[in-house]
C-alpha cells in the first residue's frame, strides 16, 4: 500500500514535534523545514553518508540505529558511535 503525500507529511510532522529542538523553532522555519523535509527508507549495511563529502542534509532517526565508521590509516573499519 502506497502512503499519500499528505499522510507521509503528518507522519514527518509528528515525528518532529516530539523533538525540543523542532519545537523551539518559530512557526515559519517550521513549516520552512517541513517544505523542505522528506521521509527515507535505508536498508541495514546502507552507507548515509561517505566521510568527506559535502553534509548539505540532516537526519532524523525515527527507527532503527545507526553506526558511525571511519577508515583508519591502516584501512581498518573504526566505529565512533552508534545511535538508536
Amino acid at each position: 500500500m502506497t502512503t499519500s503525500p499528505h499522510d507521509k507529511q503528518a507522519r514527518l510532522k509528528s515525528t518532529l514535534s516530539q523533538l525540543s529542538l523542532f519545537t523551539m523553532l518559530s512557526a515559519e522555519t517550521q513549516a520552512a523545514f517541513l517544505a523542505a523535509a522528506t521521509m527515507q527508507h535505508f536498508e541495514a549495511g546502507q552507507v548515509i553518508y561517505f566521510e568527506g563529502e559535502p553534509a548539505d542534509s540532516v537526519y532524523i532517526l525515527e527507527d532503527g540505529w545507526v553506526k558511525s565508521t571511519r577508515m583508519t590509516h591502516e584501512g581498518r573499519e573504526q566505529g565512533l558511535l552508534f545511535l538508536r
